[in-house]
């Protein structure tokens, strides 16, 4: 049987594991978020420029989030999906979208596992 010592030494080290792992975790969340933010700024239509220096990584809750600040964030539906050009109230032609969003987004699905997985088992 399990003297108490014993047992809050072994706590004692879980609780230190669950910390290190949480902060693995987020060193990993972190590093995949930038390097995916880096390649949708790479691939993203640059006009003014505006677009491009909208978007950015934000934490929400435990999630980093990459998002377009206002009023970057209208556009990212409009040059994600295309529009329509409409003049005087006439249709006059579509833009074609620009799907620079999937390359960011692959990057992450692709390499956030791997990556966790090696930081956890170097704890």
């Amino acid at each position: 049987m399990a003297r108490n010592g014993d047992l809050s030494e072994l706590n004692s080290i879980l609780k230190n594991y669950i910390t290190e792992v949480d902060e693995a975790t987020d060193k990993v969340l972190q590093e995949v978020a930038d390097e995916s933010l880096e390649i949708l700024k790479a691939e993203a239509p640059e006009r003014t420029g505006a677009y491009k220096e909208s978007l950015t990584v934000d934490r929400m809750g435990g999630a980093y989030v990459i998002h377009a600040d206002a009023p970057g964030y209208r556009l990212t539906h409009l040059l994600e999906h295309g529009h329509d050009i409409v003049v005087n109230g006439e249709k006059v032609g579509r833009v074609k979208g620009s799907k620079h969003w999937k390359d960011a987004e692959k990057y992450a699905q692709d390499h956030l596992e791997e990556r966790l997985r090696e930081e956890i088992e170097n704890i």
